[in-house]
């Protein structure tokens, strides 16, 4: 039993691991009678009845999925299968393992909402509103507890291998999905190198493929990266073997292309505006360029020439190396008296000094308007500055976010709207952008204003 708590005056409520809340007669003063049971797909945390309502019918249930139901009707004798399969919670959220995949759609005009898809390591495909700031929907990424076609899955699963904080497999698990352009389907990428493919709307399962036999190994390798090609017709896969698998979407994302130019694991891909050239880089901060043959992918190679794209117009900007983000990785950058308590102390042993060493930076993403920048660090911190930034005495602003890494920072497709991801703490944070960029006399502001869970946050902090 987990939580407890009386309900109109001669009711006693309980909730408790075994996914259920039952609802007990205290009438009589000597035994709790229980009367009916209410079913969740996951463990109860909290419990909560609603003072004020009518007859006091009301509760608030909270479980351990980052779930929370508003319940009506606790004097009906039970609910029916249908009714628990329907139940839709007021706020959910990723609850296990860490949070690292994000996109936007920049489609928004046609499909009439702005919104953007995040998949987690807790087997959860959620497609999110920013206006109203709530989910939309949401499916399960993989339905397959073994890979044998099971249509249940266990809540808490045994660690299959080191290095995925999940409870869950390896196959259950996401750290990487991309949005097509056209805002047609959702792809997203699981631990064990599996490609799920999903429609944008309806989040049904379109295809399914196995890419981990086409890494270097033939081993199980997780998915690091996706990016589609600005036609939708082209998905580049980052593999943890530092492959990148061109699989042609006309095609039931057949593959069809391999670059193997990277030494280590993929970590940010990069498209142009033309879809003939592409830039990734590795996690060794390896930057490479490579010419995509949209006719035959097969025939894709790396170009060892990178003077030839220094004025190539590109569809992302979320490599953490290039020409414009160049600023963010000097030594001072970081400094205390710039960012407060951004950075890492160190001590040298010869001199009682305390030297700043810069964070690593995880993320960045340019606004379509090309005038902001916006980077997350190991440490939590959001750092807005404007773009280009070749050099550290550029205007800057930054503000502590996340409790872990910032995993991931997107802007939206009008730039007004800022998004970041905690890893560990799984946290979604939108932020509105106040830009007034390339006006001296006006300071740019960024205001926080919700927490995607409901938490409301306000602070307000200008650049120079």
């Amino acid at each position: 039993m987990v939580s407890v708590c009386t309900f109109g005056g001669f009711r006693l409520i309980t909730g408790s691991k075994d996914k259920t809340v039952c609802v007990c007669s205290i009438s009589n003063g000597i035994k709790p009678v229980p009367i009916h049971r209410l079913h969740f797909s996951h463990s109860i945390r909290s419990l909560c009845p609603v003072p004020g309502t009518a007859h006091d019918k009301v509760l608030v249930v909270g479980t351990a999925a980052s779930d929370i139901f508003w319940t009506n009707g606790l004097e009906a004798e039970g609910e029916s299968e249908y009714q628990r399969e329907k139940r839709t919670p007021i706020v959910c959220g990723h609850f296990d393992g860490e949070l690292w995949a994000i996109d936007v759609d920049t489609n928004h005009k046609e499909s009439r909402r702005r919104r953007f898809v995040t998949s987690g390591e807790d087997n959860q495909l959620i497609v999110w509103d920013m206006e109203h700031k709530t989910a939309i929907t949401r499916t399960l990424i993989s339905d397959m507890p073994d890979g044998s076609g099971a249509s249940t899955y266990p809540l808490r699963c045994k660690r299959r291998r080191p290095g995925a904080t999940s409870s869950y497999p390896l196959h259950l698990s996401s750290r990487a999905v991309a949005l097509s352009p056209d805002g047609a389907c959702i792809a997203a990428g699981t631990n064990s190198g599996v490609l799920h493919i999903f429609d944008a709307t309806t989040l049904a399962r379109i295809c399914r493929k196995d890419l981990s036999s086409y890494g270097r190994s033939g081993s199980v390798q997780a998915i690091g990266v996706l990016r589609y090609s600005p036609d939708s017709r082209i998905l580049a896969i980052g593999m943890q073997d530092s492959t990148i698998i061109l699989c042609d979407a006309t095609k039931r994302y057949a593959s069809k292309g391999h670059l193997r130019s990277h030494k280590a694991p993929v970590t940010h891909i990069d498209w142009a505006l033309n879809g003939r050239h592409l830039r990734s880089i590795s996690a060794d901060h390896c930057l490479c360029y490579f010419d995509i043959n949209k006719e035959q992918l097969s025939r894709s190679k790396v170009n060892l020439y990178p003077r030839v794209f220094r004025n190539t117009r590109w569809k992302t900007q979320t490599c953490i190396f290039s020409y414009p983000v160049s600023g963010l990785h000097l030594r001072n950058h970081y400094h205390r008296s710039d960012f407060g308590t951004g950075g890492v102390e160190n001590k040298s042993k010869s001199s009682a000094k305390t030297e700043k060493t810069p964070a690593y930076i995880l993320s960045v993403d340019i606004a379509n308007s090309r005038k902001l920048i916006a980077a997350g660090d190991q440490e939590g911190f959001i750092h807005l500055v404007r773009s280009p930034c070749p050099y550290e005495n550029i205007g800057k602003r930054t503000t502590h976010a996340h409790s872990v890494q910032a995993a991931q920072v997107r802007f939206g497709s009008d730039e007004e709207v800022l998004l970041s991801v905690g890893a560990g703490d799984r946290s979604i944070i939108q932020w509105r952008v106040n830009s007034t960029a390339g006006e001296a006399e006006k300071p740019m502001r960024v205001v926080s204003r919700t927490r995607i869970y409901g938490v409301e946050k306000q602070e307000d902090f200008s650049i120079g």
